[in-house]
């Protein structure tokens, strides 16, 4: 929750380079995190959990309250990843080795549906001077594929069914109530909810009428996308899979 510098860095940063801190930078300090955890599993004070679920709750809590508000897309994906990352550390509570899976799991649906938005917000961004949410509107006739992607990928960051970000959040929200955690499940669900506000404003301003013009794209862009998007759905669909490589 005190990652309050995002949203201006986010704004501010070309937005292939905010692509890139939005999932190799995270990947680096998670990666970390998890390796400090895994090392050191029977030192830690038992008080650690209880810490875990108060950091989760202010970041669920603050980070969708202040996404609610925004206008610019790069800002409210900011605001996305602190909510995000509360949902990653959630798979942190009384980890025990060989349990690292949902976390890593949940990492890889946030980092797909993470990557997709940031490219399709760089040549909205590219050809219309701002990353606001009416500089959308439309999208869904002047480009279909970016339209399409960035659709899926919304649906998957706020857990829509058959997509990972669906069965990433089932995942950690289950080893939380198996943890004992069945109150932060709760409103980690509800958190949930308030999150689909948000995205499903995005993808209405997608889909509204507009006259613009097309917004072409180069095929292998558009190619990168789709395989994104197809894996996201592949995760969603046939979890087992990917579980089974991660375990």
């Amino acid at each position: 929750p005190f990652h309050f510098w995002a949203p201006d860095v986010y704004e501010g940063t070309p937005t292939l380079f905010t692509a890139a801190m939005a999932s190799l930078v995270k990947l680096a300090s998670i990666g970390a995190f998890l390796r400090i955890i895994q090392l050191n599993v029977d030192l830690l004070p038992a008080w650690l959990n209880a810490y875990y679920a108060m950091l989760i709750l202010a970041t669920l809590i603050l980070g969708n309250a202040l996404a609610i508000k925004q206008q610019s897309v790069k800002r409210l994906l900011a605001y996305s990843g602190i909510v995000q990352a509360g949902f990653i550390l959630m798979g942190f509570i009384s980890l025990r080795p060989g349990e690292e899976w949902p976390v890593l799991f949940y990492f890889i649906a946030y980092v797909l549906a993470s990557v997709v938005c940031f490219v399709v917000v760089h040549f909205v961004e590219s050809r219309e001077g701002t990353d606001a949410l009416d500089a959308f509107r439309g999208l869904g006739q002047r480009n279909p594929i970016l339209a399409g992607t960035m659709t899926l990928a919304l649906i998957s960051l706020a857990g829509g069914p058959f997509t990972s970000g669906f069965v990433a959040k089932l995942y950690v929200l289950n080893q939380a109530v198996a943890n004992g955690y069945a109150a932060l499940a709760v409103v980690a669900v509800v958190c949930t909810l308030m999150s689909v506000y948000y995205y499903y404003k995005v993808i209405n301003a997608i889909y509204s009428k507009s006259a613009d013009q097309a917004l072409p794209i180069e095929p292998v862009y558009s190619g990168l996308l789709i395989l994104f998007t197809l894996i996201t759905l592949a995760a969603g669909i046939l979890p087992s899979f990917f579980t089974g490589l991660l375990k």
